[in-house]
C-alpha cells in the first residue's frame, strides 16, 4: 500500500484536457496501492458520482473535488459583441480600429484567471462545491476559447461556501503561483500581490488551506516552488504534494498530446499550438514523486518533500463525504376516484409519471377492476 495518495487529478471529464476514462483511472489507483485518490476537473463536478461509486466498489477512498478558475470579481468581464459595435458605431473606420485594439487589451486583461482546487470534506462541503460550481457559471461565466463556456469564482463565492470544503492552490496557474512566477525584482507588486492573497485564503480557511508542490520539470514550476514553499513557511501553511495528474501513466503522453491538439484544432507539426512542455503528468508513485523532487527542486528540502507527500494522506483523511446509498422512492397516487382506465390514463400524462406507464398500467387496471366488482356486488346484494 503506498503511504501517498494523489489529490490533484483530471479524468475524461476535464474535456479534452483530462486523458483518462474514470474506470481506468480508479483500477490503475487500485493496482497501484493508492488508500485513496481524487478527481479534480477543470470547472465541473459532473463525473463525482460516477467516480465515488467506482472508487467504492473497488475499495478506494474517493476524495471530491474541482479545480476551479478563480477571479477576484467575476462580474467584471468582456464586452460583449453588441457593446462593441455600440461603442464604434459613432466613429469612423480610422477611430474604430484604434477603439478596437484598445478594447482588445482591456479585455485580454479581463479574461484573465487562476486555479483553485477545491476538495469535500462533509455533507455540508458537497452543498457548498455544487452552489460554489453553479454560481461560478451563473455569475461569472465568459467564453473560454475553443468554443467553450468557462465558469469563474471569486472572492465573494469563496467567502460564502468555504464551510465544509478544503481549499489547494492549484498549479503554475493557480492563485498564488501565476503572481509569484510573474514577480520581478525591480518591481514587487506581484510578490506582494501572492502574500495578500495567501492571508486571505488562510483567513478563510485555515487549517483546510494547502500550498500545492508539484515535481513537475518546468522551469515556472521551480521558480513557484521557491515562492510557494517560502510563502508556506512564512505563514503557518501546510504543504502537500501533487503533481497535477492528466493521464495514468508516463506512456500516455503522446495521447495526451493528440487531445490537445483536437481541442485547439491543430496538427502535431504546428508550430503554433499550445503543448505541455513535460511527459510526466501521470500517477506516480511516492517514490516517483521523491526521485523527481529531489532530481528536479533541489533548492526545497528533502523533510519539507517528505513532509508534503505524508500530508497527502492527512487531507484524504479529513474528506468523509459519501453519497447515501438511494432506494426507489415511487410516488404515493391515489386512483380510487378513477371508474374507468381511460380516465386514469389521462390523469397520468399531466402527474408527470410517464416514466412509470409500464409498471403501473396492470396494477391499475386491477386496481379498478377490482373496484368495479365491488361496486357491482354492493349494487345487486345490499338490499
Amino acid at each position: 500500500m503506498e503511504n501517498f495518495c494523489h489529490l490533484h487529478s483530471h479524468t475524461e471529464f476535464s474535456v479534452l484536457d483530462g486523458f483518462g476514462l474514470l474506470t481506468k483511472v480508479v483500477q490503475a489507483a487500485k493496482d497501484r496501492g493508492f488508500p485513496a485518490h481524487a478527481i479534480t476537473d477543470h470547472g465541473t463536478a459532473s463525473g463525482i458520482l460516477q467516480f465515488h461509486n467506482l472508487c467504492r466498489k473497488a475499495e478506494i477512498k474517493p476524495i471530491l473535488g474541482c479545480e476551479m478558475y478563480f477571479v477576484d470579481d467575476n462580474k467584471v468581464k468582456p464586452r460583449g459583441k453588441e457593446e462593441i459595435q455600440a461603442l464604434l458605431l459613432p466613429y469612423d473606420k480610422e477611430t474604430q480600429k484604434v477603439i478596437k485594439a484598445k478594447i482588445k487589451d482591456e479585455d485580454k486583461e479581463k479574461k484573465k484567471r487562476d486555479h483553485i482546487t477545491i476538495l469535500i470534506k462533509d455533507d455540508v462541503g458537497y452543498r457548498n462545491m455544487m452552489s460554489l460550481v453553479s454560481d461560478s457559471f451563473l455569475i461569472g461565466a465568459i467564453e473560454g476559447g475553443y468554443g467553450r463556456m468557462i465558469g469563474r469564482a471569486d472572492w465573494s463565492l469563496l467567502e460564502k461556501y468555504r464551510e465544509g470544503l478544503i481549499l489547494m492552490t492549484a498549479c503554475t496557474s493557480g492563485i498564488l503561483s501565476r503572481p509569484l512566477i510573474e514577480f520581478k525584482e525591480d518591481c514587487r507588486d506581484m510578490f506582494c500581490l501572492a502574500i495578500e492573497r495567501a492571508i486571505r485564503l488562510k483567513d478563510l480557511f485555515g487549517n483546510d488551506l494547502y500550498i500545492e508542490l508539484m515535481p513537475l520539470d518546468m522551469p515556472d514550476q521551480k521558480k513557484a516552488n521557491i515562492g510557494l514553499a517560502g510563502l508556506a513557511q512564512e505563514l503557518s501553511i501546510q504543504m502537500v504534494a501533487t503533481n497535477d495528474c492528466h493521464y495514468i501513466s508516463k506512456e500516455d503522453y503522446g495521447s495526451h498530446d493528440v487531445l490537445l491538439c483536437i481541442q485547439q484544432n491543430k496538427t502535431l507539426d504546428d508550430p503554433d499550438r499550445w503543448s505541455f512542455d513535460i511527459n510526466d503528468l501521470y500517477m506516480k508513485s511516492r517514490q516517483e514523486m521523491l526521485d523527481s523532487f529531489l532530481e528536479r527542486h533541489q533548492s526545497i528540502p528533502r523533510k519539507i518533500i517528505e513532509t508534503s507527500l505524508d500530508t497527502t494522506l492527512e487531507v484524504a483523511e479529513k474528506c468523509n463525504f459519501t453519497f447515501p446509498r438511494c432506494e426507489p422512492r415511487l410516488p404515493d397516487i391515489d386512483i380510487s376516484k378513477y371508474i374507468d382506465y381511460s380516465e386514469f390514463k389521462e390523469w397520468q400524462i399531466p402527474g408527470g409519471i410517464l416514466g412509470l406507464r409500464d409498471n403501473l398500467d396492470e396494477f391499475a387496471k386491477n386496481v379498478i377492476e377490482e373496484k368495479k366488482r365491488e361496486t357491482e356486488s354492493s349494487l345487486t346484494g345490499g338490499d
